[in-house]
């Protein structure tokens, strides 16, 4: 009623100031007649029609602008939704960084790989080594000549070892056990080995042991290497968790990796070990009572360790050693604690931890038994899922972690989901439980505060669930009898001047696939420089002895320009005899080419050579039980074929026993033939 009156009032003042307008004017000159004025009540009407149009114009901008207005809250509830669920999924994964040794401890966390690129030439640090090394060399190849030697004079000996699986790695610890007994041992610089017998090099190196208490271990432990524990299924899963936590690709080479280390590393030869298998490495030391390679070669008590491996397909040759992972074919290489991180054009982009010495050896021996689906099962890795996270420790963290993510979110919206969440977390396992539960203990809380809340717990279930169901997916695959590939981040990706620059991965497999003796490895020095005076190659193939393996042996040489003393024009019976004898040495009459002389030693049961022996007390105890050894057999279809992963202890003992044999009563002619090679540097011929 206010606001009609009020335009009446208004009505009539404008009317009256228009007569008077009119009045004074009229006075001054003349105008032309006005039309005749409408009446007050037909201005009144005329004035309500104008605000009632008013008034649906604004009601249209009005709800416009409440539409607006609601889109905006809506867009503003998903992206808050959408944050929260980043939040949980990025504290599952700090969680994990917070909780695992591996990244917690990283040595490297801090530093940035660098990838060297160029043609081949060895590490400053290896480099470094050796010139250690070669005092120690010194020394023990006088003793073991029983004559002085000039600088100039020290041999450099040098360790191939082939596959074979385990068979190899026991055939590699009698090796090793001999030429030490001998005083051999500490003669030799390189260690090179494939597939099984980087099994026995680098879990000697890492136990720390002396020869004859590794051999004890080790035996005790391939005896109970396939039987699965919860322990053992906890090492697997925190393997597992680093490469989630830094989206490295996964493969069942992780799972028989994992197998590896829970089989041959850690501190003692019981069933359960200890939690610290998975925490042994190559080059990093993350707990003080597992040291790493690089530590333990330091005292240049063991030779220079050189393991293995080729990429699929192309077959190039990849070296790993303590200080650096690389390939000369390709020009490049890394240091160790780099490999398996993410790079980009020559540096690494993360800061994740060194891939473990367990996984190492898987890619190394990755020509796999189907015994292995009988040691991993799958409701006993979803348990060692479950007991990481279905925790209130992992819950309370998740929930810390998402609250300080919250600090943006408005209020009362912020205050809300707090005092939520403060209240479920005691709950332990609130934001696992299934979704029916999940609803029914969110009903009393209001949205949008339980909307986002669902957001958060579905996010922490599906990144669990996600690292559940890629482990299951693994599980499918064990047991394949076909090359299992290990999947690394291309340490060579956006380098311009490399075959793999747009690689984001490769594909890495036994090297026994490839050359069967690593002879590359087993020659550290550019082979146009300097190669060495001596290559031992030890040969664990079940029955391709002599002829085939020489061939190889050969093939390999002439790929990489190193050149062999082996005749290219052996009779059948000379070459017949390779396969037979536990020793046969090529050396070279042509002193015009610098060549190496080859020792090659075959795991084969010298009939000749235990005939010769039997009446010796010294190998008494070795020639009463290889003389009714079924080698040939054994080593194809028994107890030592190459597919067999778990030995009793009476049998590993004889394969030990076999190759030691064959090097302690091979002495005297490795003797001699190191003095041969000496004298020969004193008339000038090489």
């Amino acid at each position: 009623m206010m606001s009609k009156t009020k335009t009446k009032v208004s009505v009539y003042l404008f009317l009256l100031c228009c007569t008077c307008m009119y009045s004074v004017v009229a006075f001054s000159w003349p105008l032309p007649p006005l039309p005749p004025l409408p009446s007050p009540t037909e201005v009144i009407e005329k004035v309500g029609e104008v605000v009632q149009d008013v008034g649906k114009k604004a009601e249209e901008v009005g709800k416009g602008a409440v539409d607006k207005i609601l889109s905006i809250a809506t867009g503003e509830l998903e992206k808050i939704k959408n944050t929260a669920h980043a939040l949980a999924l990025h504290a599952t994964k700090l969680f994990i960084k917070t909780t695992q040794l591996a990244i917690a401890k990283n040595p490297h966390k801090d530093h940035v790989a660098h990838v060297r690129q160029g043609p081949y030439d060895l590490a400053q640090e290896e480099r470094r080594w050796r010139d250690a090394r070669f005092q120690k060399i010194w020394k023990a190849q006088e003793r073991f000549l029983g004559m002085p030697l000039a600088k100039e004079e020290v041999l450099e000996v040098n360790f191939a070892f082939s596959g074979g699986g385990a068979r190899a790695a026991l055939g590699t610890i009698g090796f090793l056990e001999g030429a030490q007994e001998a005083g051999f041992l500490d003669c030799v610089m390189t260690t090179a080995g494939i597939s099984g017998s980087t099994w026995a090099l680098a879990s000697w190196i890492s136990s720390g042991l002396d020869i004859p208490q590794f051999r004890e271990f080790f035996i005790k432990r391939l005896s109970i290497s396939l039987i699965p524990t919860p322990l053992r299924a906890k090492n697997t899963v925190d393997n597992l968790l680093v490469k989630f936590c830094y989206e490295q690709p996964p493969s069942v080479v992780d799972l028989y990796g994992n197998w590896l280390a829970n089989a041959f590393l850690g501190k003692n030869s019981t069933l359960d070990f200890g939690v610290d298998a998975n925490l042994v490495y190559l080059a990093s030391t993350v707990k003080n009572d597992l040291p790493s390679q690089v530590d333990r070669i330091a005292t240049t008590k063991y030779p220079f360790p050189v393991y293995t491996a080729i990429q699929e397909g192309s077959h190039e040759f990849f070296e790993f050693t303590p200080f650096e992972v690389g390939c000369r074919k390709l020009e490049v290489y890394i240091p160790t604690w780099g490999f398996g991180r993410k790079f980009n054009n020559g540096h690494s982009v993360d800061n994740a931890p060194e891939q473990s010495l367990g996984y190492m050896l898987g890619i190394f021996g990755s020509a796999f038994s189907t015994t292995l689906n009988t040691y991993y099962d799958e409701s006993a890795i979803t348990q060692g899922i479950d007991a990481i996270f279905k925790t209130p420790e992992y819950i309370d963290f998740v929930s810390k972690t998402i609250l300080e993510g919250l600090s943006d979110f408005p209020e009362p919206l912020r205050s809300n989901i707090t005092a939520t969440f403060k209240n479920i977390s005691t709950t332990s396992t609130i934001l696992l439980s299934d979704d029916v539960r999940l609803h029914k203990e969110l009903a009393p809380i209001p949205d949008p505060a339980r909307s986002i809340i669902m957001s958060m717990a579905n996010a922490v279930k599906s990144s669990v669930e996600s690292i559940k169901s890629d482990i299951k997916a693994l599980l499918k695959d064990v047991g394949s009898a076909r090359v299992l590939d290990a999947v690394i981040n291309n340490f060579a990706f956006g380098l311009p001047r490399s075959t793999l620059a747009n690689d984001k991965t490769i594909k890495l497999i036994d090297t026994g696939f490839g050359p069967q003796i690593p002879l590359l490895a087993a020659c550290r020095e550019p082979v146009h420089k300097r190669l060495p005076d001596i290559i031992f190659a030890f040969d664990f193939s079940p029955a391709e002895h002599g002829e085939t393996i020489i061939n190889g042996l050969m093939r390999d040489a002439e790929s990489n320009d190193i050149h062999l003393p082996i005749p290219s024009d052996a009779t059948n019976e000379v070459k017949k005899l390779w396969g037979e004898r536990a020793l046969t040495i090529f050396k070279s009459e042509n002193h015009e080419v610098p060549m190496p002389i080859l020792c090659y030693m075959p795991q084969v049961k010298d009939t000749t050579l235990i005939t010769h022996h039997k009446n010796d007390s010294t190998y008494a105890s070795y020639t009463n039980k290889l003389m009714s050894l079924d080698w040939a057999k054994e080593a194809t279809s028994g107890y030592a074929n190459t597919f067999r992963l778990t030995y009793k202890e009476p049998d590993a003992n004889t394969v030990v026993m076999l190759t030691k044999f064959n090097i302690l009563t091979q002495i005297e002619v490795i003797r001699n033939t190191m003095k041969e090679r000496i004298l020969a540097k004193r008339r000038g011929v090489q």
